[in-house]
């Protein structure tokens, strides 16, 4: 298929957001599932509580097949997905998804796309692995959905993701480390859709960056000891190595933790020309704990410091201006555009608590599945897990919301594969280059 139109104007996202305080979606419109079952009048979305189960799951038929259920003879089509609706990270549960929630709404209040509507559920997991296999098995096995759409964080991805291929459930764009469904040198999982690109494509971009216009020599990497942490480590090694720079320092740290100071004092001693910052919760405190013990080097951030939330805690550190990079594979809020202006009006009207920068995450990734699904309908053929399949395999260039030339083939499925740099101003983030294919995915 050729390059799709562009359908909506330019976006704000995120791709992993910085611990945030946990927000709630008052009058969202949203169904509060207890675990008991107990329901109240909804629109398009409902919650849950995923009890705390491990394990890999129920071994699947092994069948290539996917499995078609969770579309009602109404032609209700039933998405689902984990996210930390409750704990330190729910933030990042809420707002994007609760982005995707209100342009799946907007669908359904026009008639659908080409009469299919969408409910989407949302189980609450906290974050936390341990959780996240039952959290999968109660979409699967008793929702009935017909695909996971957005499930949350790479460590989560992780546990559930024998469960997902055991039993071929078609999981669209994983809100995670694209590396964990799609590692190097093995066959792309059929029925797992990426959207964003392998974080070491990010380290990789921005990387060049910081050697090509500020002559970067010494690195050090500040990051969570969790797969997400963990894979931004992987990233900066494969870098230096690459462009032979040397890694100074290797600054890990437990998530629980809130003693700032020691960790912003190793950075601070360091003795790197830029440190690359890794991390979800506390990522913030520390950056401004080395600030505080003398660190006057370059910042190269994850793209998850930014929102409206992490924007307030860069801004009290007035030094971090025009020292502070990122490297974004969609468009950002300040890039403008007066539709992504209407749709956080419209968000921010609906869901006041939750923060509408990484809503627009959501929104974007609704806008692509609904490519998707009138591609697979068009003809009036009815959708199954193999047609919205093979219209994702079709999909090219698509620049819609905030995603930017997303598309996908029989032998790639990571969706993004392109990104631009940013520096923080003080205010906001302003991009410095255009947007190029990251270096590796030529």
């Amino acid at each position: 298929m050729g390059k799709l139109a562009r359908a909506v104007g330019i976006a704000a996202t995120v791709g992993a957001l910085i611990a945030a305080a946990a927000c709630g979606s008052s009058d969202s419109g949203s169904t509060e599932r207890s675990s008991s079952g107990s329901t109240e009048s909804s629109t398009a979305s409902t919650t849950s509580d995923g009890a705390g189960e491990s394990g890999s799951g129920d071994a699947g038929s092994g069948d290539a097949a996917c499995t078609t259920q969770g579309i009602s003879d109404a032609k209700e089509i039933h998405l689902g997905a984990w996210a930390p609706r409750s704990g330190p990270l729910a933030g990042i549960g809420s707002s994007p998804g609760d982005g995707a929630d209100l342009a799946f709404q907007e669908m359904n209040e026009k008639g659908g796309i080409n009469g299919y509507t969408i409910k989407y559920t949302m189980v609450d997991d906290g974050a936390d692995p341990t959780r996240t296999v039952g959290a999968a098995r109660t979409l699967w096995n008793e929702d009935k959905v017909f695909a996971l759409f957005m499930p949350y964080g790479s460590g989560p991805n992780n546990a559930a993701k024998q469960f997902i291929l055991d039993n071929n459930v078609l999981t669209l764009f994983p809100y995670a480390n694209s590396d964990i469904f799609f590692p190097a040198g093995q066959p792309v999982p059929p029925y797992v859709f990426g959207w964003y690109p392998p974080y070491w494509a990010l380290v990789a971009q921005l990387s060049d960056y910081l050697v090509n216009e500020h002559q970067v020599k010494k690195v050090a990497v500040l990051h969570t000891i969790d797969d997400y942490g963990k894979a931004g480590q992987k990233g900066v090694e494969d870098a230096a190595k690459r462009l032979g720079i040397e890694v100074v320092a290797d600054i890990g740290y437990d998530s629980s933790e809130t003693n700032y100071a020691p960790l912003g004092r190793k950075v601070a001693d360091s003795g790197a020309d830029a440190v690359f910052a890794w991390a979800i919760p506390g990522a913030t405190n520390i950056i401004k704990a080395a600030e505080e013990a003398g660190y006057s080097g370059l910042w190269a951030v994850q793209s998850g410091l930014f929102g409206k939330y992490a924007e307030d805690q860069m801004a009290s550190t007035p030094s971090l201006a025009d020292r502070t990079y990122l490297s974004n594979f969609q468009l950002m809020r300040n890039d403008g555009d007066p539709d992504v202006a209407a749709f956080i009006e419209r968000f921010v009207a609906k869901y006041p608590k939750a923060d509408p920068d990484l809503a627009v995450q959501g929104w974007s990734e609704a806008l692509v599945l609904e490519q998707a699904i009138k591609a697979a309908t068009d003809g009036g053929d009815p959708l199954t897990c193999q047609s919205l399949t093979d219209a994702l395999q079709s999909l090219s260039g698509v620049t819609v919301g905030a995603a930017v030339d997303v598309g996908y083939s029989a032998d790639s499925h990571f969706g993004s594969s392109k990104g631009r740099v940013y520096v923080w101003d003080g205010k906001h983030y302003k991009s410095v280059t255009e947007f190029t294919t990251f270096p590796g995915m030529e």
